[in-house]
């Protein structure tokens, strides 16, 4: 009996303990916020005010506001704007959950850390990001369909899983320098028109632009290794990539569905997989790569290496394919869109002094002109819509309808093969010609 009345009071004492405890933790209320001090240090765990253009103070109970708690401003549809005082290191997650007329909030200076969906399905419309933040957790911004544009802290290195997926209005984006994975979802079903992955960046995820439908130009750096699954699916306005030549995985379905015609696998990639689309017409794949042609399109014709693996997943899943060895050169030229191929000329292209040099009639007769040869002076003369141009093995001058052209390269003779100046070529039948650094490809356009 007596044990039974001890156990009774010690029973009453530690709830009156707890209560207090609670009381401590939870009851603290300043104006239109309810905190928690730890320390020296306070941090907001709900706001009950009428929302419109909230303040945050700078202090609570007498001590920063460093921190606003998880879920503290979550599902309130009143929040129109918030300002926050310098003072904030932390929002935590789900702060900002679910604020659909949330338009605009600063972020401070001395800010780290954004945490777990801390925006998600708010209203912003643009956010500012300090260069003080260094982290920023899976669905950030996901879902902010008012989110127009978004300028990210220079210090980051990680775009995380479905950081800004379904931010269906935000139309471009800078990826900071230290930026080194855009992880999976990272960007799926926005209305980017063009994005340019910087160096520093060796992985990109699983979806991490799915159905970006708005999508037209996607620059890749070197530097790049991995392109996951699905990473640029279903991005129907993207017409052309070039692939870096530091590429070392490119995924399942990493570009099915796209616009894309043609597609050149660089050298040194060790895995990848065919394109299914209804657009593409045309893939090169090098005798690196172990290539497997089960999701590849019936209308798709593979240049492959001969004895290669491409050539045998090619036969095994009934895909169209053709022999090529130039598809292991290590410079590319397109024209209009397509790689030329050199199989047939015996002499891949080659870098002389910063020049590409390719064999004489591939490009003369990938642009359509008569190529006529002396042997006697060694010169080459080639001819197309009204367009003359005279070239001599060794000579530093091209002439064009008998207009002297200063040439950086001279023609020559490699490998029993004359090799000719592309740029110079294609420059005076008046084609623009471009040099992908990153893709060590000649991009010729009329």
């Amino acid at each position: 009996m007596k044990k039974a009345r001890h156990c009774f009071r010690f029973a009453l004492v530690l709830g009156a303990l707890l209560a207090l405890t609670c009381l401590s933790a939870f009851a603290l209320k300043e104006g239109d916020f309810e905190y928690t001090l730890s320390g020296s240090e306070a941090k907001i765990t709900d706001y009950v005010g009428p929302g419109g253009d909230v303040v945050v103070p700078d202090t609570l109970g007498g001590v920063p506001v460093t921190v606003i708690g998880q879920k503290s401003f979550r599902m309130n549809d009143t929040l129109q704007s918030v300002t926050l005082p310098s003072t904030i290191r932390l929002i935590d997650d789900e702060a900002f959950y679910d604020t659909p007329n949330l338009r605009s909030i600063n972020l401070p200076n001395g800010l780290t850390e954004i945490g777990y969906e801390g925006f998600r399905a708010s209203g912003l419309t643009s956010v500012t990001m300090p260069d003080s933040v260094t982290t920023l957790s899976i669905g950030a911004f996901r879902q902010c369909k008012n989110l127009q544009s978004i300028h990210l802290s220079a210090n980051l290195t990680e775009i995380p899983m479905d950081c800004f997926q379904d931010c269906t209005a935000l139309q471009s984006v800078e990826i900071p320098s230290k930026v080194t994975l855009l992880n999976t979802n990272a960007f799926r079903n926005t209305t980017l028109r063009e994005i340019t992955i910087p160096p520093s960046v060796t992985t990109i995820g699983n979806l991490a632009f799915e159905n970006c439908k708005n999508l037209q130009s996607v620059t890749l750096s070197y530097g790049l290794k991995s392109i996951n699954r699905y990473a640029f699916e279903y991005c129907t306005a993207l017409k052309s990539v070039y692939l870096p030549t530091s590429l070392t995985t490119l995924s399942e379905a990493a570009f099915d569905h796209t616009g894309i015609t043609s597609l050149i696998i660089p050298y040194g990639v060790t895995k990848c997989f065919g394109v299914k689309s209804d657009s593409i017409q045309e893939i090169s794949v090098p005798s690196t790569a172990d290539f497997s042609a089960s999701t590849t399109s019936k209308n798709c014709l593979v240049y492959c290496a001969a004895g290669s693996k491409a050539e045998k997943s090619c036969q095994t899943y009934n895909v169209s394919y053709k022999i090529d060895p130039s598809v292991d050169s290590r410079i590319q030229v397109i024209y209009q869109g397509k790689r030329i191929s050199f199989g047939a000329y015996g002499q891949n292209p080659v870098l002389d002094n910063n020049r590409t040099l390719v064999p004489l009639r591939s490009i003369f007769e990938a642009m359509g002109a008569t190529v006529e040869w002396d042997n006697a002076t060694r010169t080459v003369v080639a001819s197309r819509n009204g367009v003359d141009i005279r070239l001599t093995i060794g000579q530093n001058t091209l002439y064009k309808n008998g207009q002297a052209i200063a040439l950086d390269v001279p023609a020559k003779i490699m490998n029993d093969r004359t090799m000719v100046p592309v740029r110079a070529i294609a420059e005076a039948f008046s084609a623009d010609v471009d040099w992908v650094q990153a893709a060590q490809l000649v991009t010729i356009v009329e």
